[in-house]
């Protein structure tokens, strides 16, 4: 289920940034050159190279939201952009959320994100990819979800939790 639901997000991306596959790489910068980066993108100078660089882009899905970030190749923040998802505490100690408005928070991010300097999609060559940690996503079969995702800060399961810490031990845990 893991594989699928990686090809599934992959592909899912792929619509996003227009149906490409890309590659990753990683660098780093020095404070000294990030800054100096920073500046001359500011001031409008570097504009016309970002018009050609093979950029970066960066989606964090949060609890309250996923934010997105384009940078180049150097680690230079060229845009950046939020979009919120509803969390549902259809009882107390309940905390639920739609694996569908990721989706859709993710696809606005991107948009506003890419928009901020009228980047393309095809500009960028890697997406970095993180989320909620502790949330579980059910799937059918065929990857879909079948019910809403319980996340991190759901505690209807702590009774259990303790039963299995006293029956295991919290050092095996």
């Amino acid at each position: 289920n893991t594989r699928k639901m990686a090809e599934r997000v992959a592909a899912r991306l792929g619509v996003l940034l227009g149906e490409r596959e890309v590659t990753c790489h990683h660098g780093s910068l020095s404070a000294a050159r990030r800054h100096d980066a920073e500046t001359r993108l500011k001031s409008g100078e570097l504009r016309a190279l970002v018009a050609t660089a093979s950029l970066e882009l960066g989606i964090d899905i949060g609890t309250s939201g996923t934010k997105t970030l384009v940078c180049d190749a150097d680690g230079v923040v060229l845009a950046t952009a939020v979009a919120e998802h509803p969390i549902s505490s259809p009882k107390p100690g309940w905390s639920e959320q739609n694996p569908e408005d990721w989706w859709r928070a993710a696809g606005i991010a991107i948009r506003k994100a890419l928009a901020q300097h009228k980047l393309k999609s095809d500009q960028i060559s890697c997406v970095g990819f993180s989320g909620q940690m502790h949330g579980a996503v059910m799937l059918d079969e065929a990857g879909n979800s079948v019910r809403p995702a319980l996340i991190w800060c759901d505690v209807r399961t702590e009774k259990q939790c303790r039963d299995l810490t006293e029956r295991i031990g919290r050092d095996k845990l």
